[in-house]
């Protein structure tokens, strides 16, 4: 496969040899065993069951209060519901909660969504529906003097249950999930650290016209020393950025040599996307590849597209702006992207400020980047702030043709606003198709 030949080999820095290295899994688990399959948090699955609660706790109540109204339960529940008055009827209020139930089931078991939108117009709807009730209703006292309290329990039960889904996936859900990812995050970075201490990986380079030669070490001055010295002059921020972008390396790298679970989206013209569903703890994460050949050299192809960052509107498919805003050092930049509508018109405007650093690894030219904020560019009215997670391009010279190069594009992104994963797929799917396109007849014009 070409993604196996370009990142399933590592380089020795000390011999310049290179060595076959075994392709690292993700264990698989009950989170996300396969690539179809999403895992819930603790906290999503209490949300989840107080969804069914509040519908199975107003049903029950509104059954209790039909058998006290006249003592003919089946005709009550009969003339609640046939003769049916806004004003004197409380069947709607099973029906409210039944509609909640199912639209937040859809939103956060289905879709696994994240985003507090639907929860919010759940609570939102409701709480004005009950209000207008409360206002509008015609109370008549029924023979059972339990039931006159049930009427008022019922009504108070719906508004305090919706609201409490609203308190339970903001204070709960979403902060359990957000630090579960972050710890997670931590542990895989830790973790590639040390394999990547063992294997001996190159040494961090900079893309330049000597960038590919690495001196003979000596006590006075080394690769480290000169990186360290460099970062004596950068701001504690901009430090701080190039460490991150060492980080997201090392796991954009390890992404890159996952080469079992992929699903293929579409393939066409030599130019492949498919997508992988990563486990972690709070949920699997879904990431996507483009994979495909150019007709130029390997060192051509990474100079075009990862050092002129201000031409990607010319072959990225959606780009329409892109820039860098700061250069931290010869390797390490901030880049800001904007997109035109997806997928025909499914997934709307955004944009997005990433982090990249590059480095040659072998005989492999590696650019990854990773979302990051950035005082200089504050999020747009006009475009929805998406992120990126550890992603990047791996471009490296075709097998037994100096002239062709291979590439990979990871690509790792939170498009934001609740999106169903139908629709990402197909937005995703079309967006990396059309750049693998875009991509090769770009290279065909500048360099044909």
């Amino acid at each position: 496969m070409m993604m196996s030949s370009l990142v399933s080999q590592d380089y020795d820095a000390e011999s310049g040899s290179h060595h076959s290295a075994p392709v690292t899994s993700y264990p698989s688990s009950g989170l996300a065993s396969s690539a179809t399959h999403r895992g819930f948090s603790p906290a999503r699955r209490l949300f989840c069951l107080l969804a069914l609660f509040d519908f199975l706790a107003i049903l029950f109540i509104w059954i209790l209060y039909a058998h006290g109204l006249s003592g003919e339960f089946k005709e009550d529940i009969k003339s609640d519901v046939q003769k049916y008055h806004f004003k004197k009827s409380l069947c709607d209020l099973v029906m409210l909660a039944l509609w909640r139930m199912t639209v937040l089931l859809l939103a956060y078991a289905l879709f696994v969504s994240r985003k507090w939108y639907v929860v919010g117009l759940t609570t939102g709807s409701s709480t004005v529906f009950l209000l207008v009730k409360a206002i509008l209703m015609d109370f008549k006292s029924p023979k059972d003097g339990t039931s006159a309290y049930l009427y008022y329990v019922l009504v108070l039960s719906s508004l305090i249950l919706s609201w409490v889904e609203v308190w339970v996936f903001d204070s709960k859900v979403i902060p359990a999930e957000t630090k579960e990812e972050q710890r997670q995050f931590r542990e895989e970075r830790r973790s590639l650290l040390r394999n990547e201490n063992r294997r001996h990986l190159t040494p961090y380079s900079t893309i330049s016209d000597n960038a590919f030669y690495t001196p003979e070490a000596s006590d006075e001055e080394s690769e480290n020393d000169r990186e360290e010295a460099g970062n004596l002059t950068l701001s504690q921020e901009d430090q701080e950025f190039i460490q991150r972008g060492k980080e997201t390396m090392e796991i954009t790298w390890e992404r890159m040599r996952l080469n079992d679970g992929w699903k293929t989206e579409k393939a066409k013209d030599g130019v492949v996307v498919e997508s992988r569903v990563i486990p972690l703890p709070a949920g699997g994460k879904k990431i996507y590849r483009l994979t495909g050949s150019l007709d130029a050299k390997a060192d051509e192809v990474f100079n075009l597209v990862i050092k002129h960052p201000e031409d990607a509107h010319k072959w990225g498919g959606d780009i329409t702006a892109s820039f860098v805003i700061r250069q931290i050092d010869e390797n390490t930049d901030i880049v800001y992207n904007s997109t035109g509508e997806a997928g025909g018109g499914m997934v709307s405007s955004r944009d997005f400020v990433n982090l990249r650093r590059w480095e040659k690894r072998g005989d492999v030219f590696v650019s990854c980047n990773v979302s990051v904020e950035c005082d200089e560019m504050p999020p747009k009215k006009e475009h929805v702030r998406a992120a990126n997670g550890p992603g990047g391009w791996a471009i490296r010279e075709a097998e037994g043709n100096p002239s062709g190069t291979e590439y990979v594009w990871l690509f790792d992104v939170d498009l934001k606003g609740w999106l169903p994963q139908t629709v990402i797929d197909a937005a995703m799917s079309f967006m990396l198709f059309q750049t693998g396109q875009g991509l090769k007849a770009y290279i065909q014009e500048q360099l044909g």
